[in-house]
């Protein structure tokens, strides 16, 4: 592996590899690069980085915030967006409760 500089300036790590091409593919890679002011590498690179990002599964977003606990529990509720309210509230006073100790009789 070794260090090289792009043509835009950029330092890159490479690794030399061999490939064959037909000859009428590296004529037209030889035009194309000549056109677009760039080695024929660089355009077998970009070529590359192409096949790679399709041949790729897409990757899923992880959720951020509030989003990543949506859809985490289930419920019967089916008007939680108009009654949230009543319902955040019914939670916490059924919670409260709960954990309020029973007084002794006096």
């Amino acid at each position: 592996m070794r260090n090289i500089i792009t043509s835009k300036g950029n330092v890159m790590d490479v690794v030399r590899t061999q490939i064959y091409l037909r000859k009428s593919q590296h004529s037209e890679l030889r035009d194309v690069a000549h056109q677009m002011h760039v080695p024929i590498t660089e355009l077998l690179r970009r070529a590359v980085d192409q096949f790679l990002k399709e041949a790729r599964p897409p990757r899923k977003k992880k959720p951020r915030g509030l989003a990543a606990i949506t859809g985490l529990m289930s419920s019967d509720v089916t008007d939680g967006s108009t009654h949230h309210d009543q319902y955040i509230y019914e939670a916490i006073r059924d919670h409260l409760m709960r954990d309020r100790k029973p007084q002794p009789p006096e």
